[in-house]
């Protein structure tokens, strides 16, 4: 391993590396996609595809046609059913979508519906999805909720609290779509998100159109979610990645660098790229990593971002601590909770969802207990 590989691996969550010829495979130009899978399948034999890339086998199908093995039969099974899926959802909200722009409220695409309209060219088969995201500005989210409903969505926009959430789902009976207020939960400061506005523009989905972020903003919300715990799609963001550059859309990379700074994500996305380089062999230029390695991190910083790598169970007290004080110090920065102590137990209760701070202390005994007989208990 390089000294760059080792680099892009530190503190982070990626996939094992027998794993990695599969997500190439996937991921890569179909042209060398035989190779990948005939490199991953010598080493697992007949062993079944690994259950933690099961949303690869759309994108495995569509890179392998004409490859003769069983397991690709789930592959395309795997593509019928999300294209079935995927079609159900996306015809719910379309009239939504309608219905909002008719009112004046423009709705931005995110996620799996943006990535499959601008990078899998509107095939709803390639990118599974739980539900639809979709992105309103600030001072329509009140109404876009009241239309939902009026709908037979049912759900609440978030409180016009200053810790609101970034989003809120909204429940019918043909699925799930999150509004959303921003697009990255971390996106606290006011104006984060016009960027991803201002370089959106529209792409086929269906038989319509729809705005949706350009591949360079695309590929930026991707590799935020590097090197984060996800119980479910850990490493959902590296073929949304590599969608995003394989796609044909030019890539922006002064764009791309200047607006991961804006959001403070440089070292994370700084990893993911040097990931993507040196081991999905994606083509990124060596300067965009460079820079955005050099941004100052305190080390309370650093080792809140370590910890969000980590499953909650497995973190520490230090760990623990590093998370709430930038839950805090975002809080603090909207005026949603005081200065000082108070104002961190303040913080705390709304993580744990006390009725007040002074249940805090009490809560933080208990843990610690709770904490210790699992680790004597496994001793």
């Amino acid at each position: 391993m390089t000294a760059t590989d080792r680099r892009a691996r530190t503190g982070w969550t990626w996939p094992p590396s027998n794993h990695e010829p599969l997500l190439r495979a996937a991921t890569g130009p179909p042209t060398r996609a035989r190779a990948d899978w005939e490199e991953w399948a010598l080493a697992a034999g007949d062993g079944p595809l690994p259950i933690e890339l099961a949303r690869l086998r759309p994108l495995l199908w569509h890179n392998l046609k004409g490859v003769a093995d069983p397991r690709l039969q789930e592959c395309a099974a795997a593509y019928e059913r999300t294209l079935y899926l995927n079609r159900l959802r996306v015809h719910a909200v379309l009239p939504v979508l309608t219905a909002l722009r008719t009112e004046g409220v423009e709705a931005l695409w995110l996620k799996g519906p943006a990535l499959i309209a601008r990078c899998y060219r509107g095939d709803l088969g390639l990118r599974p999805m739980g539900d639809v995201d979709v992105l309103v500005r600030p001072a329509h989210i009140g109404r876009a909720a009241e239309l939902l409903n009026q709908r037979g969505w049912a759900g609440r926009a978030p409180t016009e609290h200053p810790a609101r959430p970034h989003a809120a789902p909204f429940v019918s009976s043909a699925g799930v779509l999150d509004l959303h207020e921003r697009a990255l939960e971390e996106g606290w400061p006011a104006g984060l998100d016009t960027p991803l506005w201002e370089g959106a523009t529209l792409a086929p989905l269906l038989d319509t159109s729809v705005l949706v972020p350009n591949a360079t903003d695309l590929l930026l919300l991707a590799c935020t979610q590097a090197g984060r715990w996800d119980w479910d799609t850990p490493y959902r963001w590296i073929p949304d990645a590599m969608g995003a550059l394989g796609s044909g859309n030019p890539i922006d990379w002064d764009r791309f660098a200047d607006h991961a700074a804006r959001r403070k994500e440089g070292p994370p996305v700084a990893a993911a790229l040097l990931y993507l380089a040196t081991r999905m062999e994606a083509a990124i230029p060596e300067w965009v990593p460079s820079r955005l390695g050099r941004e100052r991190a305190t080390a309370i910083e650093r080792v809140a971002r370590r910890a969000r790598a980590m499953p909650p169970e497995r973190r520490g007290l230090i760990q623990a601590a590093a998370l709430h004080w930038m839950h805090y110090r975002r809080l603090r920065g909207v005026g949603a909770v005081r200065r000082g102590p108070w104002g961190m137990l303040a913080t705390v209760q709304r993580v744990w969802g006390l009725p007040s701070p002074w249940a805090v202390p009490s809560q933080l005994l208990q843990r610690g207990i709770r904490r210790a007989r699992g680790l004597w208990a496994q001793r």
